[in-house]
């Protein structure tokens, strides 16, 4: 499987790779873009099932299986552009196969940076229980129609609350649409949390520096980012007062700024 990338700015500058979030794609980091464009190389993959990055373009005996296996799928798209050392941000799911490229290659990533992800689950029945869940999260989703459905009740969940009343939603979901609901269920299967073993110990091994960003308004990431904290006690935490899960939405400047500073580059 081969994972579609789009790049922006300058090649010679430091590289940067952008993990988005569950039914995204690369461009999802739009309103990052020219804000970091003049500090970084952006590399900006469309992960596995989603954008134009997709198994149903794939023969199955190539599709990864787990999170390993789309860290591998990053690192040798990496490989392919010759980018051998680079920083990397990941947003949600894009943060949990962050903490995975980082684990395989710890001395290529300069530093690590999530946006609202946890850091695995401990308890393997737990685990177990919630993979159940998101392998039948897209059951029933067979039309645009169900899916816009689906998506309306998607962003009514805790986590995007400071999102019910903006005018960000309608183009975060008309975004979300342009995927492929079959590839989607299939990523979920690899990449959901339920398929994301406890990273926690492992990172706090590294000696990469790790920044969280979270939103204050969503409850369940304010405590993953507490307890990252207590697993790693050097993280850098940079919480976001009004914001909920997807921060680099609702507040790009600020979110770039923090990115920048994580970089040591000066902004």
């Amino acid at each position: 499987m081969k994972l579609h990338a789009q790049t922006y700015g300058n090649p010679q500058k430091p590289p940067l790779v952008m993990l988005h979030g569950f039914m995204g794609r690369g461009q999802s980091f739009a309103p990052l873009i020219p804000l970091l464009e003049p500090h970084f190389f952006l590399i900006t993959p469309d992960l596995p099932g989603h954008g134009r990055s997709l198994f149903s373009q794939t023969p199955q005996s190539l599709w990864p299986k787990n999170l390993e296996d789309a860290g591998k799928l990053v690192l040798k798209s990496l490989d392919a552009m010759s980018v051998k050392s680079f920083f990397l941000y990941g947003y949600s799911m894009g943060g949990r196969i962050a903490q995975q490229v980082c684990l395989l290659a710890p001395d290529r990533v300069r530093c690590l940076i999530l946006e609202s992800a946890g850091l695995g689950i401990p308890d393997p029945e737990e685990r177990k229980a919630r993979k159940k869940k998101d392998d039948a999260l897209l059951d029933g989703v067979k039309t645009a129609g169900d899916f816009h459905r689906f998506l309306e009740k998607w962003h009514r969940l805790p986590l995007f609350c400071t999102l019910w009343d903006s005018p960000l939603l309608s183009g975060l979901t008309a975004s979300k649409q342009k995927n492929n609901v079959t590839d989607l269920a299939q990523a979920l299967k690899v990449l959901g949390v339920g398929n994301h073993p406890w990273f926690g110990p492992d990172l706090a091994k590294l000696d990469v520096s790790i920044t969280y960003l979270y939103g204050e308004k969503d409850a369940k990431y304010s405590q993953e980012a507490q307890k990252a904290s207590e697993i790693i006690p050097r993280l850098d935490l940079a919480p976001f007062s009004g914001a909920s899960h997807n921060v680099h939405i609702q507040f790009p400047a600020q979110a770039a700024e923090t990115v920048i500073r994580a970089s040591g580059l000066t902004p």
